[in-house]
């Protein structure tokens, strides 16, 4: 591997996640965050990523002992679910938990947005780079229309739940503001379980590979609709 296939690979993989977390961050009205926060959460999630593969590997070898005698959907849905998107969003939601429930700059609703994308794109910035490593540029305009978007959807969500809960447990409503952490968690693994289970051999090989590409417009449209809210309507916590 030469320097300039890295320098390549460093750009065609991080360009993406850049451009959207810009774009994301430039939207804030009130308080912009400081930048050295976001970027720490975004570097700490690149950095500790590494972290998530063997609890990974660890599931999914629990998963397939006990789905071996189950029909390939069933396994694909539970693999996806268990062994990759419940891990990774718990691994992203954890980076915030350490990081920002507690800072003094978590004090506006978009800002639980603007630190859950950073987490979630610091990981799928470094996921990128090693994807593009392993496989090759080819793949780069594939993984930034639909993976980079993907990961970023799913720290939309995050943030956007995240920030009721903060809101919730300052109003000392603190049933309310649990109900929230749960769906902060429990909206960004579900869409992540489907968006892995639509590119898996049991729906693509079955000829629903069309699901995939109305399930991402929709996941799209849904993220732009929260990110707008949260911009237009921001207010402190």
């Amino acid at each position: 591997m030469t320097f300039a296939f890295f320098g390549l690979t460093l750009i065609f993989a991080l360009l993406p996640v850049f451009l959207i977390l810009f774009f994301v961050y430039s939207k804030d009205r009130f308080e912009r965050e400081p930048f050295g926060k976001v970027f720490q959460v975004f570097f700490l999630s690149a950095l500790f990523s590494f972290a998530v593969i063997p609890f990974e590997r660890i599931v999914g070898s629990l998963l397939f002992m006990n789905y071996a005698a189950r029909s390939a959907m069933d396994f694909d849905f539970a693999l996806n679910f268990w062994a990759v998107a419940l891990v990774e969003e718990l691994y992203k939601w954890l980076i915030l938990m350490i990081l920002l429930w507690s800072s003094p700059c978590f004090r506006y609703r978009y800002d639980g947005i603007v630190y859950a994308l950073a987490s979630s794109l610091g990981f799928a910035g470094c996921e990128n780079v090693l994807y593009l490593l392993g496989w090759g540029h080819s793949i780069a305009l594939g993984r930034a229309i639909f993976s980079i978007p993907g990961h970023a959807t799913y720290g939309v969500l995050m943030g956007f739940f995240f920030s009721r809960a903060r809101q919730f447990k300052n109003r000392k409503l603190g049933f309310l503001s649990f109900a929230n952490m749960v769906l902060c968690v429990t909206s960004a693994t579900l869409c992540h379980a489907v968006y892995d289970f639509l590119l898996s051999d049991s729906i693509q090989g079955g000829g629903l590979g069309l699901l995939f590409f109305l399930y991402v417009f929709v996941m799209d449209v849904i993220a732009w609709m929260l990110i707008y809210n949260d911009f237009e309507s921001d207010r402190s916590l």
